[in-house]
């Protein structure tokens, strides 16, 4: 009898959020997998398929532990973790020129709408890389997918705090930067 390998899984997010417009996200508490019960942050990088959130989630959170080709291994840093992100920062990306000057990011961090940590740990991906990357991404039309291969940490870190950014407010700020850049009347 001859084995077939199966084909990677991927996770399958909940989407039963309360908010019909919601994509599925952990800023709504709606992004788990229904099969393994890992989440933003957490993911591995394909699906195991059976639930393993306690004995595995530290792990992969770290960077240390990932789940790949239907296997658990250590040392290995899944696509979706922050220290992957971590682990490229040594290849710094290029700068573009829609990336926001160190002045006008403080300027932004200082705004009232600026959402803070309800936790007080700091963010595991810069919030500035992720304003640097959602400017890019006005300013170019590339896809959520693209700006991970453009050196921006992984798009789906980038599209939670997006959706997250959109509905406490600070979203507009960001895009009042990035119409009076282009030369368009800002109120």
């Amino acid at each position: 009898m001859t084995s077939k390998q199966s084909e990677p899984r991927s996770h399958d997010m909940q989407t039963n959020c309360h908010d019909a417009d919601c994509p599925g996200c952990v800023v709504c508490q709606c992004g788990i997998c229904d099969k393994c019960g890992l989440f933003e942050g957490c993911l591995t990088t394909e699906c195991p398929g059976v639930q393993s959130y306690s004995e595995h989630h530290d792990r992969v959170h770290q960077g240390r532990e990932d789940f790949v080709d239907g296997r658990w291994t250590s040392g290995a840093v899944s696509i979706y973790s922050p220290f992957y992100y971590r682990e490229r920062a040594g290849q710094r990306r290029p700068v573009y020129q829609s990336d926001l000057s160190d002045r006008e990011w403080e300027k932004l961090a200082a705004d009232p709408t600026y959402p803070r940590s309800q936790t007080g740990r700091p963010a595991s991906i810069p919030r500035k890389e992720i304003a640097d990357a959602i400017l890019y991404r006005w300013e170019t039309r590339v896809t959520w997918r693209r700006l991970t291969d453009l050196g921006f940490p992984h798009f789906t870190s980038i599209h939670v705090v997006y959706i997250f950014w959109a509905r406490v407010g600070f979203l507009g700020r960001l895009r009042q930067i990035h119409l009076s850049r282009i030369g368009k009347v800002v109120e």
